[in-house]
């Protein structure tokens, strides 16, 4: 069928039916070419941008950049990441309305640190009640994340290091203006071919 085929060491790799089909479905979606001009907006502001959807506990990265990296690295290399770390996953999660406790365990990466107080529960609590997601790293990183679509189809978060609490509420108000921005551009209509 050719989703797998064998190299030259008779290892598998993916073949070519499998690439057709990511692409024919990260198109399909229009979540990505919907959101792209305003990731690219973001992405002048100095914030890491993140845009995914939450899978088995874990936040799969459709586009995630730093402001240091390059457009493809933002859109081509990425793993899935615990959902307790992201903000874009935690406000997915509250706008959800799941059960928390529902949520697959994924083990915590050494290198990841929240400041105490912020278990799943307490972050997606505090995303219901406010309207966004807030985390605290302890290297001083905060992330703040909405939720994109009615229903909700992905989660939009930005991080900067040192981010003073004050910016904390205008940041979070001008992720729900691109957040709609993006959902009014994947529900608009395909444009006519001529």
């Amino acid at each position: 069928m050719g989703l797998l085929e064998r190299d030259a060491d008779r290892k598998y790799r993916p073949g070519p039916a499998l690439h057709a089909l990511a692409a024919r479905n990260m198109m399909a979606s229009g979540l990505l070419p919907a959101a792209l001009p305003a990731l690219l907006r973001l992405r002048g502001e100095g914030y890491t941008v993140g845009l995914g959807t939450v899978w088995a506990g874990q936040v799969c990265y459709l586009f995630h950049e730093r402001p240091w990296q390059s457009l493809e690295e933002a859109i081509l290399r990425h793993e899935l990441w615990p959902v307790q770390f992201s903000g874009a996953g935690v406000a997915l999660l509250a706008a959800q309305r799941g059960e928390v406790e529902d949520v697959p365990a994924v083990p915590v990466r050494g290198e990841m640190s929240l400041l105490p107080g912020q278990k799943l529960t307490n972050t997606v609590a505090f995303a219901r009640k406010h309207g966004y997601a807030l985390l605290r790293f302890a290297d001083d990183i905060v992330s703040i994340g909405v939720a994109v679509g009615s229903p909700p189809v992905a989660g939009l978060a930005v991080s900067r290091q040192h981010l003073g609490e004050e910016f904390i509420p205008e940041i979070a108000a001008k992720l729900h203006v691109i957040a709609e921005e993006i959902s009014t551009r994947m529900n608009a209509p395909p444009p006519l071919n001529t």
